[in-house]
């Protein structure tokens, strides 16, 4: 049981990532004052976003994409700083420009990618928790002694699974109603799925 506080390192580090993940997804779709948004994924594959190109380290700029954003309609208009030469991947600006759904391709993929991501933490969460509280059962059903930390996870997580269960019906079904949404705009098949 040594490994459950590096797990729960791991998972608080993830579930962190997720939150910024989704609430630069919340801005990028609400706020009318966005500049363009550069993201990256790094070795360790976490998604990185910031509206600078400079914060973007050297090694990842080749392959950082670009979310356009519409500029603010009221306030000083600031010119953006051009990207370098490398990062401007005729791929990337094309499936910026084009709209699907009133959304661009680059949207799309990183809706996906966040609800996806979500999705998967939340079940390997849960598959953990439901092992463990399986694990201690069998223990107990055969007499074995716990220490008072994994009494206290057992009944923590015999809870936390019948939650986890419902986070895991709503996140399939936003997924599902994204699908839809994106059929519907006409995003390509290998976005969606």
């Amino acid at each position: 049981m040594k490994n459950q506080s590096d797990h729960h390192g791991i998972k608080a580090r993830t579930v962190s990532n997720i939150f910024k993940l989704m609430i630069a997804a919340l801005l990028l779709g609400f706020s009318p004052a966005l500049a363009d948004i550069y993201h990256w994924t790094d070795d360790k594959g976490v998604l990185h976003l910031t509206d600078d190109i400079r914060n973007v380290p050297e090694e990842y700029r080749e392959k950082a994409g670009v979310i356009k954003t519409k500029p603010a309609e009221e306030g000083p208009v600031v010119e953006p700083l051009p990207p370098p030469p490398a990062v401007t991947e005729p791929l990337v600006e094309e499936e910026a420009q084009e709209l699907y759904g009133g959304q661009t391709l680059q949207w799309w993929k990183l809706q996906f990618h966040i609800l996806k991501k979500e999705i998967e933490t939340v079940e390997t969460d849960y598959f953990e928790k439901k092992r463990f509280v399986e694990v201690y059962e069998k223990g107990r059903r055969f007499g074995q002694i716990f220490e008072t930390n994994e009494l206290y996870l057992y009944e923590r997580y015999k809870r936390e699974i019948v939650w986890d269960e419902e986070r895991l019906e709503e996140l399939r079904a936003e997924l599902e109603e994204l699908r839809r949404s994106a059929r519907g705009g006409g995003v390509p098949r290998e976005v969606r799925e």
